[in-house]
């Protein structure tokens, strides 16, 4: 308990009795009885020879649980190992290189780092660094280059993370570093995730295409890929000509990676249309069975779609065909008004539901797709 706040009352022996009161404060002061603390007691880590002067190693994250007087600045000091003071450690923690290191010359260091407090007597911690001195880069890394699709019903797309730049390097010791190269109009609409290659969108996306370029660093050499984003805002019309194709024993992760392009371009041959025209407004895990159910619209971005019966009617005369050309096996195709036998003699409506805020992602490392969940709905009246 740091303080307390205390009313001492004095009364008098008088009839009737008198009294004050009056307000005591007492603050507990700290006593430094706590060293600082390291994140952890034990590091391990790995530098290229040659890295310039000045390199950054390590970033040493102090704690301490004494009040601030007690705690922060500390000192940071190398006790021990540092043959050739071949490292130093700046007064914000960070262990960086003071001389170039040569791999031939010395392969590992065991450096000890003590640090006091500030307190009075200080208190100290000390913690050991093992360092193993790398070959230089030999390799540039090489990336993949990625296509996002991203569907929805609003006005624009409510961001988040879009997809993963899938980077390699043969040097086995390399960090990869991403850094986003985008045309000045686009600038704000996207970020790259500096360590994990993860391509972010900010809010409010707008419908079009946009065309990104990602660099990958390991230091020394730089590799650049292509990300290409397609965002389609559809509207009412557009869903309201959706049809339903349900495809069985798969995963919407292998209908993305193994069959969607295939899939587009069968349709554009039997529909007669580019394949820029077959969209995928809602992919999910079929609810009943273990396939997919994909809501699928025919059509110009600005123009006329296709009729859902027309549509559908095509595509299941065709479904021996797509069988045996894009490996996909499709159970039905629902389109609107209903078609069952309980439908004869009735109107009947058929509207499909989305849920902008419930995003799915299926990722390849080449494909991205995101798309928001949907559900059916039948009404039928006599």
């Amino acid at each position: 308990i740091p303080s307390y706040s205390l009313t001492v009352r004095a009364t008098d022996n008088g009839h009737p009795a008198q009294f004050s009161d009056v307000a005591v404060h007492v603050h507990v002061s700290d006593v430094n009885d706590n060293p600082p603390r390291f994140f952890q007691l034990n590091y391990s880590v790995v530098v290229q020879e040659n890295a310039p002067v000045g390199t950054s190693v390590l970033e040493l994250i102090m704690s301490d649980r004494d009040s601030p007087e007690n705690g922060p600045p500390y000192s940071f000091q190398i006790t021990q190992g540092n043959d050739g003071k071949a490292f130093g450690v700046t007064q914000n923690g960070l262990l960086v290189t003071s001389s170039i290191l040569n791999r031939r010359t010395k392969e590992q260091y065991l450096l000890q780092v003590q640090v006091p407090d500030s307190g009075i007597p200080p208190l100290s911690s000390s913690a050991f660094i093992n360092i193993q001195v790398t070959e230089q880069s030999q390799y540039a890394p090489s990336a993949l280059p990625l296509e996002i699709f991203i569907t929805t019903n609003e006005e624009t797309f409510r961001g988040g993370v879009l997809g993963k730049i899938h980077a390699t390097d043969r040097d086995p010791y390399d960090t990869l570093v991403y850094t986003l190269v985008a045309e000045v109009p686009q600038e704000g609409l996207f970020s790259v995730g500096v360590a994990d290659g993860k391509i972010i969108a900010g809010d409010k996306l707008p419908h079009g295409h946009y065309l990104l370029n990602v660099t990958v660093s390991d230091g020394t050499f730089t590799a650049t890929t292509s990300v290409n984003v397609h965002v389609w805002c559809f509207t009412q019309e557009a869903l309201d000509k959706a049809v339903v194709l349900h495809f069985r024993h798969l995963s919407p992760e292998e209908f993305v990676g193994d069959h969607w392009r295939n899939l587009q371009r069968f349709l554009g041959n039997i529909l007669v249309t580019r394949r820029q025209n077959i969209h995928m407004a809602s992919l999910q895990p079929a609810a009943t069975s273990d396939g997919v159910d994909l809501l699928l619209a025919v059509g110009e971005p600005h123009g006329s779609l296709y009729e859902p019966r027309v549509l559908a009617n095509k595509i299941t005369v065709s479904a021996g065909e797509m069988d045996q050309l894009v490996g996909l096996r499709m159970k039905k195709a629902i389109h609107v008004p209903c078609h069952g036998s309980d439908c004869a003699h009735r109107v009947c409506k058929e509207t499909i539901q989305l849920d902008p805020g419930m995003m799915s992602t299926y990722s390849t490392a080449r494909l991205s797709v995101l798309t928001p969940r949907h559900s059916l709905e039948q009404i039928c009246s006599c």
